[in-house]
């Protein structure tokens, strides 16, 4: 699991032997399947440093996977407005999904999970963005728009999306 909040400060937790490991700091900005967080630093480095002739590796093991997020968020502009900032980070994160069906070449006893989630938090915006694979659009919630209505207040009923309705896309903050 990754986490990140608004000032940017990021961790990413890991189940390793049964043990949980936190890696905590603004440099875990990407994470991916096994082998373990360790084992993906040590193989990104022989990528280091990016430069424009670095060539990311292109098959679908985690490794490659992991390379290939940290090499294109090393180019994303700093001066984006939300929207295209969105943009960008769903095209990043499409460069290493795992398709529908891949081959098992990371695994082939238990074989490659496609990325089934795909999901975003604009923290200045107050948006949340969020796909499945099976539904050819994403849906989003205007957090301020939620709360501007009440519906966050102590008391306020639970409430839910069906993230497997695939009639859901677009703004659904209703």
């Amino acid at each position: 699991v990754a986490v990140e909040d608004a000032s940017g400060d990021s961790a990413v937790f890991e189940i390793v032997d049964g043990d949980l490991k936190v890696y905590h700091g603004r440099n875990y900005t990407v994470m991916a399947n096994d082998p373990p967080m360790p084992d993906q630093i040590a193989n990104l480095r022989r990528y280091q440093p990016f430069t424009r002739a670095t060539v990311p590796p292109g098959d679908i093991a985690s490794t490659s996977r992991f390379v290939r997020l940290a090499y294109f968020l090393n180019y994303v502009p700093k001066d984006m407005d939300s929207t295209s900032m969105v943009a960008e980070m769903r095209s990043i994160i499409a460069t290493a999904a795992a398709p529908l069906g891949a081959p098992a070449d990371d695994d082939p006893e238990f074989g490659v999970y496609p990325t089934w989630w795909t999901s975003l938090t604009d923290y200045a915006a107050r948006m949340y963005y969020w796909g499945w694979v099976l539904n050819p659009s994403f849906m989003w919630v205007d957090m301020k728009a939620v709360a501007a209505s009440g519906k966050l207040r102590a008391g306020s009923p639970t409430r839910h999306l069906d993230p497997l309705n695939s009639a859901l896309v677009g703004e659904v903050s209703e």
